[in-house]
This record gives C-alpha cells, sequence and structure tokens, in this order.
C-alpha cells in the first residue's frame, strides 16, 4: 500500500474535472487605491533623538573611533562611551565608518541648459537618489533666459526645491548675459538671497555662451560681490565650426560629439579661463574637466598662485568615451556629456589621481538624465541629443571604490573631496562638511563589506532608463543616513518625502578662497616711477654747467670743455657711460705745455698759454686712418 515512484503518487492525487463548456473569467481591471502607503521600516523618521555607537568617525582632517550624539537635528556631542539618554534610537557601527553626509555641487534637477527637452530627474527622484547614494545636499544650477531676469530665474528654481526637494539644496546661478541690470540681480542675489557662486559658459554659443570681454566683466563683478566664478570651459566658436564640418561629412551619430569637441577645446578653454581670472584675481571653479591636458593646465596655475578649484565628474572618473562608439545607438547616446568623456581609457585612472594628489579638489556628478525617447529626437543629427548622464546616486560609492578600495586613496581625502571642501566653498564649513558637535546632523554610516554591481535595475531612485555604470563592481554603501537628524536611510532602505529639504544660503566671500585673495590684494601694488625733463641719454639727471669735470655728459654734448688740473689740460667730461672720452689724451695740439720749476712757471709757458686755442687743426693721418674732416 506504498507508493514507490511518482507514477504511482499521481494516481492518489486529485484531478478536476473538466468543464463541460468554455468558462467565462471577468476581465481583470487594475484598481488603485485612493492614498497610496508605503511600507514603513522599523524606524521613524521623526526620531528626535539618534546614538551611533562605536563607528570610526571620519572627518576631512581627523579620524576616530567615538560615539556620536544627534538631538533635535544637531550633532550635540562626540566621544567614547556616550550615556545613551532614554527614549533615543541606537544605531551599531562598529567597523563602519561614520562620516559627514555627501554634498553634490554639480546637478540639474530643474532644467538643463537645453530647455527644448526636460530632464528626467526632478528635485523628488533626485534627491532621493543622492539620499540612498550618502549624500544630503545638492547644489542644483539655475539657468535663466538670455535676457531675461536673474532673480525671477531663480525664485523659480527654489520654489521647485522647496515643494519637492528630500535633502538640503543651495543653488548656484548661471549668467546668459553681462549687463547692468544682470549685475545687479547678481548683487541682489549675493547679498539677500544667499547665492555665492556663479556659472559662465564658454561654449553653447548662441545661447549661454559668453566672449571674452564679457567673461572679464563678470570675473570682476562676482570678485567685487566674494562669490565664486564657474566656468564650463570649452571653446564654443571651435564647436560650432566642428558641428557644421562633421555634419558636412555625413558624421550624424553620437561619435560626432567627442570629434566636435576635442581634448584642445577643453584645454585652451581653461588655459583662457585661469589667465582672465588670475588677472580679476577672482575664485575660479573649473566644472566637469575630462581631459588630462585641463587638469595639467589646472595644476600649472595653482602653482602660479590662482586659486583655482578642479571638480571632474563621477563618469569621468568611472567610465571612457569609447562607448560614443558602439554599435547601438541608443547605448552611444546616452553617454553624451559635455565635455565629452576621453577615448584613451587610462584618463580616469590620471584623473582619480590627480584627485588624490590635490590637482583637482572635488566630486560632482553633473547629473542631468534623459530616457531614450527624450534622446531619440537626436537620431540623425548629433547636435540635438540631449547632453547628461547619472551620477547622483552613485557618486559616493564610485569615489569611494576608485580611491579608498584601490588603495590610493585615505578616508580622510575621501571625505574632503566628496563633502567637506563643498561645505567651505558654500562658507557652511563647519556646521556642514564635518562630524563635530553643533554640527548638523547630516550622517552616513557606510558599510565597508556590501559588495554589489551598479545596476538600472537595483538603482531604483533614479527615473532614467539607462545608467552608464552598469556592470561597475563596487564595495560599500550607505547602510544608514541621516538628514538633519532624520533617519532616512535604514539598512539600505529608503524612507523620506518630498518637501521635506530645505534651502540653504551660502554666505558670501568663503575664507578657504577669499584669505587668499586678500593677501594677493594686499601685497604692494606697481609703483610709478617719477621722471624729469632731461636729454634722453642723461642717465643720472642734468649736467651742472657750472663744474662739469667728472660727471657724465650725454652725446652729443658740445659745450665748453673744462680744465684738468692735474694734467694741465682741457678735456670734455666723462662720457655718458662713466668713461672718459676716448678722443681726450695728454698730447695737446697748442704744442708742449710748460714745466713748472718750483711752483713758478716760466715766462715763455705764460706767453704759450696765453696764445688764443685752436679750435680745430688740419690733421692729415688721425689715429685709425686717414681723413681730410676737421677736429
Amino acid at each position: 500500500g506504498v507508493a514507490t515512484d511518482s507514477s504511482q503518487m499521481s494516481s492518489l492525487m486529485w484531478q478536476p474535472l473538466s468543464p463541460d463548456k468554455p468558462v467565462m473569467e471577468n476581465i481583470f481591471v487594475e484598481t488603485k487605491a485612493e492614498e497610496e502607503v508605503e511600507a514603513a521600516p522599523f524606524f521613524s523618521s521623526e526620531t528626535g533623538i539618534v546614538v551611533i555607537k562605536g563607528g570610526q568617525v571620519v572627518n576631512c582632517d581627523a579620524m576616530t573611533v567615538a560615539d556620536v550624539l544627534v538631538e533635535d537635528g544637531k550633532i550635540t556631542a562626540v566621544g567614547e562611551d556616550l550615556d545613551i539618554p532614554e527614549g533615543a534610537t541606537v544605531i551599531d557601527a562598529q567597523d563602519k565608518f561614520v562620516f559627514p553626509g555627501g554634498i553634490d555641487t554639480n546637478t540639474h534637477l530643474y532644467q538643463a541648459v537645453d530647455k527644448t527637452v526636460q530632464v528626467k530627474d526632478d528635485f523628488e527622484s533626485g534627491t532621493r537618489a543622492a539620499l540612498a547614494g550618502g549624500t544630503t545636499m545638492v547644489v542644483d544650477l539655475v539657468i535663466p533666459e538670455r535676457g531675461g531676469s536673474l532673480v525671477d530665474a531663480f525664485t523659480a528654481w527654489k520654489e521647485a526645491g522647496e515643494e519637492k526637494s528630500c535633502c538640503d539644496f543651495a543653488l548656484t546661478v548661471a549668467i546668459p548675459h553681462v549687463t547692468d541690470g544682470s549685475k545687479a540681480e547678481m548683487e541682489q542675489l549675493a547679498k539677500e538671497h544667499g547665492v555665492n557662486s556663479f556659472k559662465m559658459f564658454m561654449a553653447y554659443k548662441d545661447t549661454m555662451m559668453l566672449n571674452n570681454s564679457d567673461l572679464m566683466e563678470a570675473f570682476k563683478h562676482v570678485k567685487d560681490l566674494g562669490c565664486i566664478a564657474k566656468v564650463h570651459a570649452e571653446n564654443g566658436d571651435i564647436i560650432a565650426e566642428n558641428r557644421k564640418r562633421l555634419l558636412a561629412y555625413g558624421v550624424t551619430g553620437p561619435e560626432g560629439h567627442p570629434l566636435a569637441q576635442p581634448e584642445e577645446v577643453e584645454e585652451e578653454a581653461v588655459r583662457r579661463a585661469c589667465s582672465l581670472a588670475k588677472q580679476a584675481n577672482v575664485p575660479l571653479y573649473i566644472c566637469s574637466p575630462s581631459s588630462l591636458d585641463a587638469a595639467e593646465v589646472i595644476k600649472q596655475f595653482k602653482e602660479n598662485g590662482l586659486t583655482v578649484i578642479g571638480e571632474p565628474s563621477t563618469a569621468s572618473l568611472a567610465v571612457d568615451g569609447s562607448h560614443y562608439s558602439n554599435k547601438c545607438w541608443s547605448h552611444a547616446a546616452s553617454f553624451i556629456t559635455s565635455p565629452p568623456l576621453r577615448d584613451d581609457p587610462q584618463t580616469k585612472d590620471k584623473l582619480v589621481e590627480a584627485l588624490i594628489d590635490g590637482t583637482l579638489d572635488i566630486v560632482g556628478s553633473d547629473h542631468c538624465t534623459y530616457d531614450s525617447n527624450m534622446r531619440a529626437q537626436g537620431q540623425g543629427n548629433f547636435t540635438k541629443i540631449p547632453q547628461g548622464v547619472n551620477g547622483i546616486e552613485e557618486r559616493m560609492a564610485i569615489v569611494y571604490e576608485r580611491g579608498v578600495v584601490a588603495g590610493k586613496m585615505e578616508m580622510t581625502r575621501f571625505v574632503e573631496v566628496t563633502s567637506s571642501a563643498a561645505a567651505k566653498l558654500l562658507n557652511l564649513y563647519p556646521r556642514k562638511g564635518c562630524i563635530a558637535e553643533g554640527s548638523d546632523a547630516d550622517i552616513v554610516i557606510w558599510n565597508t563589506n556590501n559588495l554589489r554591481t551598479i545596476s538600472q535595475q537595483t538603482q531604483q531612485q533614479q527615473a532614467a532608463d539607462f545608467n552608464i555604470f552598469e556592470g561597475l563592481k563596487v564595495t560599500g554603501a550607505a547602510e544608514f543616513v541621516l538628514c538633519g537628524g532624520k533617519i532616512v536611510v535604514a539598512e539600505y532602505q529608503l524612507n523620506t518625502l518630498p518637501g521635506t529639504g530645505q534651502f540653504i544660503e551660502a554666505p558670501a566671500f568663503p575664507p578657504v578662497c577669499y584669505d587668499k585673495i586678500q593677501d594677493i590684494d594686499n601685497q604692494d601694488t606697481p609703483e610709478h616711477v617719477e621722471r624729469t625733463d632731461v636729454p634722453a641719454d642723461d642717465v643720472d639727471g642734468p649736467v651742472d654747467n657750472k663744474d662739469t669735470f667728472g660727471l657724465t655728459t650725454p652725446r652729443g654734448y658740445c659745450q665748453q670743455e673744462v680744465f684738468n688740473k692735474q694734467l694741465g689740460i682741457y678735456q670734455r667730461p666723462l662720457s655718458a657711460h662713466g668713461v672718459r672720452n676716448q678722443q681726450d689724451s695728454t698730447f695737446s695740439l697748442t704744442g708742449p705745455q710748460g714745466v713748472r720749476k718750483s711752483g713758478i712757471m716760466e715766462e715763455t709757458d705764460r706767453e704759450k698759454e696765453a696764445t688764443p686755442r685752436r679750435a680745430t687743426v688740419k690733421v692729415n693721418a688721425p689715429p685709425g686712418g686717414q681723413a681730410g674732416a676737421f677736429w
């Protein structure tokens, strides 16, 4: 009575009866609840008191094992074995890094330069992605219309951020035109609205590009306001000509993008921007340099005293320009960004080295995403492909992987380039970018044992349908994130709401830049050389005609000769070069000189002395050759 195989077992299972006629099922209709409720993690984002226990606390200048106490959005204590207040949420950070929340200095979450198509990631999806990656503050770029109001554009950006942003944000304002009106609005933004950086474009001809005269005028005004001059450094005139030429040759695909914007186009613009900034003595910020030549120019000008900051993008540190030649048009188009990624696979490694040695200073994501349908508008013309790539969520992990995990970068430097340096430029340090008593509680607990592969399917926070870092393996992730004292990520799960981020004003005159700028301004200024009306060759001043012997005399001097009492002859004064006139000698054309005896001249000598001196004499064979002229 025991079944010995599956065939025998099947006879014991119930078999449903076959219907006598076809069964009609109800049509499936998807219904959606009026108010969707997300599953909340075990924690509450409204927790007022948090204690982070036993983590390796990392700042830009030091590391130490310590506890961190957070109360009412601020760090109130950092130290060993802190008491745990009643009701506090405790996070065990043993064997994990605890460092300041990242600050992404280059995002586009409202509009990009190309306003014909809307960016895919807005302030909500973009900042959710930022928090998931360990970034707790972003700096978005305001792009006014040429001829439009800078303040109106700023207001629109700020309102969009306040409505949707899940983390804190600040704003940089682009300058598409330089007029008295725009300069007045720049002053208003700096003094009344908390903007301490303005961005000028040397590319995007006919829309955003400024010429040298306008650049210089903008730089000087930015310096007067105590702000930072950011630039997109590529030669827009050359790019426009290259694009025309390539399209004429029939190059219409994404491969035309790097051909139109080669490295020398970037290098020339970076050098020109640095030269202008040095004359204006304004702090200069180069956005997204992607070539080694550009990095080398930045290094040269730093060594020559210019305050210049280099900000490579996340993409330039991890991928290269070989993707522009991919056979799949959509794949190749997804990597379009400016300046372009470079073909040489060694470039990204050398840019990481430049970041480590201080040639480059800060990593920004330059996050600006589109989907494949948006990019398809450039199918027959690469110049129409919307430019932008992702990176806001991956930024911290890629810098950690490429620098720290590779054994090249110290953790203190990691914190500097992902958070602290940005906070200092925003004049918010140590409020931001620092784990210290009194600092904002923007904190990341980083698990170094999280090995994962980046994929578009796993990066759920971003709205775009393509990830340029697809397949890249990284070690380390933000296991917990606090933003303003609230736990917004716990065990890698995000729990936040749009509109919870705050606009943060950035005060002018950040000391990290302007202490050095002030030192240069206080150096000795050039002195004016006082001059009098004198003959052209009189280098030692006017000649005293009363006693001219022994003084210098200019060329062409033809006044009375002077008597040399030591030699007993008449001579011209010393020449203009301080030597005796070579035409003078002890030989006298007036005949032999008297001989003094006991201090008394003989009579014949007195007679000869009384004889008028001849002004000229005919010499048949003067020294140096024959001549018939009078001397």
